[in-house]
């Protein structure tokens, strides 16, 4: 092990002589590796001597602005949000006032970086996604020496759950979630700050804002082991706004949801909130709307209506109609295949459309139609890559997958998906496709689709062009190694060379 850190650190010293690039190293060790780099570069920043740490931190920080590849920021920020949280912090430096108030003033600066980091519009959404999910390992952290660095990462997640695109602002209150959930006296004031945060975004009247704040805030509510002020606030609110929903389909979701989870609640600790949900319910008025038109007026509606009163009555008439005969559901499924391709419309509309296309899908219990489906989303992340619109398609394909294990179907599409993940594909985009084949390999009840996965992400960690997605892989098989279903997948995964 000293013979490996002594060669990663000639590796990360020569750089600095020759004037080549921090991240070199990263791109030409093996992906098993890259974690001990990593380490490697944390010490730097531990050192004793005050001046020393300053020059370190200097040159990481430099380093952000001179990246050689697409993520090549994420070792840098995984180097600072190690630091920040005390990661392998020695022993002995703990037990030095001096030299852990001198760490805590820089961890400070660290943080403060991160944060401007994040806001700052000039780096890529791979970059801000993925500083947001190291923020929210910071603001839950317990190893911070003081809550006021706590309440900085919380404040920075509070401040992106309005951004404008869709895959930040919902990394902001993935990570505002799990503050929200914490309990104890220490905790107290953080959690409720949390929960102000996610509950203003309840406010948006934009449909698409509005479904993800409302069924991440009651998940919340399912989570929560006790009647925290940060819980009793978010309860509430959701309640307060219910009547603002303007879509019967997701007022439909939304009504499932809390009548789920007054089954779940009901008891002493939450007996006040069942109480008043079970009222709130009752108030809760769902229209059932019934469109008789010809298909090709229907087919035209669909092309132009884009608010939710419209536009769900038009999906539930062809619906109806897709039931028939197989000549209409054919049809049917093919003009909203095509449409969804326009892509001129609305978050929204693309996921009310591709939602469709699922459903019509498992209707037909076919392969084939599985294949074809998966792979329209597939052709729609290609197409909306350059904006927020391609998370819809994304979060589609993997709710599709899920819902078979069907090998014919699966190992087809994970091969598209493997490739597509070694693409020059945003990498906010293509770490999602990698996620997709990580919990086929971790969760497929079909042992040949999980074993197919994991040698995928075998081969990604081996012959990527991508450093990040190289080392991503690696981290994956090591969560196969401990947490695989299938024990022959944990016993590759934990093999693997």
């Amino acid at each position: 092990m000293k013979k490996i850190l002594l060669l990663l650190m000639a590796l990360l010293v020569t750089p600095m002589i020759s004037g080549k690039s921090v991240f070199e190293p990263f791109h030409v060790i093996p992906a098993k590796k890259i974690s001990q780099l990593i380490e490697s570069e944390l010490v730097a920043l531990y050192l004793s001597n005050e001046d020393q740490r300053k020059v370190a931190f200097k040159r990481l920080k430099t380093s952000v602005t001179q990246p050689l590849k697409d993520g090549d920021r994420f070792y840098v920020y995984t180097i600072f949000s190690h630091f920040v949280t005390g990661w392998q912090m020695p022993e002995m430096l703990k037990s030095d006032s001096n030299a852990k108030e001198g760490i805590n003033d820089l961890r400070e600066e660290v943080l403060e970086f991160l944060i401007d980091e994040v806001n700052n519009s000039k780096r890529s959404i791979s970059d801000r996604e993925y500083l947001l999910t190291l923020l929210s390992n910071i603001a839950g952290s317990e190893n911070l020496f003081e809550f006021k660095q706590n309440q900085m990462a919380i404040k920075a997640l509070g401040k992106n759950t309005d951004n404008d695109h869709s895959v930040l602002r919902h990394a902001a209150i993935i990570g505002l979630k799990d503050i929200i959930l914490k309990t104890g006296e220490k905790w107290e004031q953080q959690e409720k700050l949390a929960a102000e945060y996610l509950a203003d975004t309840l406010e948006s009247g934009y449909l698409e804002q509005q479904r993800t704040s409302f069924l991440e805030s009651i998940d919340v509510l399912k989570r929560a082991q006790g009647r925290t002020d940060g819980v009793k606030l978010l309860w509430e609110k959701i309640l307060d706004e219910l009547p603002e929903i303007k879509s019967e389909a997701l007022k439909k979701s939304i009504h499932y949801k809390l009548r789920l989870l007054v089954g779940l609640k009901a008891g002493v600790t939450f007996e006040r909130q069942v109480k008043i949900t079970k009222e709130a319910l009752k108030q809760m008025v769902m229209k059932d709307s019934n469109i008789k038109k010809p298909l090709p007026e229907l087919f035209q509606l669909l092309k132009t209506e884009t608010g939710a009163e419209d536009l769900e009555p038009v999906i539930w008439a062809l619906m109806k109609k897709s039931k028939k005969n197989q000549q209409l559901f054919y049809e049917i499924y093919t003009s909203i295949m095509r449409l969804t391709l326009d892509g001129d419309f609305s978050d929204y509309k693309l996921r009310l459309l591709n939602e469709t296309l699922i459903v019509l899908t498992h209707d037909t219990q076919s392969t084939l139609f599985f294949y074809q489906t998966s792979m329209l989303f597939l052709e729609e992340v290609y197409l909306f890559h350059s904006s927020q619109k391609a998370n819809i398609p994304l979060v589609m394909l993997g709710s599709l997958l899920v819902s078979t294990d069907h090998e014919e179907l699966l190992v087809p599409v994970i091969q598209e998906i493997s490739l597509s993940v070694d693409s020059d594909l945003p990498l906010w985009i293509r770490r999602r496709l990698l996620g997709l084949i990580f919990i086929q390999a971790g969760d497929s009840p079909n042992i040949k689709v999980a074993m197919n996965a994991a040698k995928r992400l075998v081969a990604l960690s081996k012959t990527s062009k991508n450093s990040v997605i190289k080392w991503e892989s690696s981290k994956r098989l090591d969560y196969l190694a401990k947490f695989a279903k299938e024990p022959m997948v944990k016993n590759f995964a934990a093999n693997w060379k």
